[in-house]
Parts: structure tokens; sequence; C-alpha cells
């Protein structure tokens, strides 16, 4: 996420579950436990973790021309009014 030699080493590894209409189940491996990895990771790549404000999860980056897509984000933002983030086992 740095440019080489301003940050701290983060490894994370990814792998995609399920694909659904307009969302992901990721699974994701941590081979570092640095503070806000998996949120900054994830931003990085352009798929920020749903709901998550601080990482721009919060908004609808792509699709905001098609109705369909953005009733469904907005929707999904009421019924999760938090980050959809969870941990198997710590």
């Amino acid at each position: 996420v740095y440019p080489e030699g301003e940050g701290k080493t983060a490894i994370t590894h990814y792998r995609t579950e399920q694909r659904f209409h307009y969302v992901t189940l990721l699974s994701l491996r941590l081979e570092t436990g640095r503070t806000h990895q998996i949120r900054s990771h994830m931003q990085h790549l352009g798929h920020p973790i749903f709901n998550d404000s601080m990482y721009g999860g919060d908004k609808i980056l792509k699709g905001t021309s098609f109705a369909k897509y953005r009733q469904f984000v907005e929707n999904c933002f009421k019924l999760m009014p938090r980050q959809a983030l969870h941990a198997q086992s710590l």
C-alpha cells in the first residue's frame, strides 16, 4: 500500500469464496497482524469492505447509473449499518 521502504510489511492472502450479483464473499488469511490491515489492503485493491466508512466502503463506487444497483446497495446499508467484516476464528 505504501511505496517501497515507507511502511511495515503486511501480507494478506485472499480467495474468492462465492460471487453474488453485486457483492463477493472472500476468505482472507493474514501472515502479519497490522492495524487495519485487511481494510487497507482491500481498499488498495479497489474493493473496500462493505460499509467501511474509513476506507471508502460506504460509497457506491461503480454502477451508480444503474438504478437497481444503487437501490440494492442502499438497501444493504440499511440492513447492515456496520462493516461486513467478520472473523471465523481469532
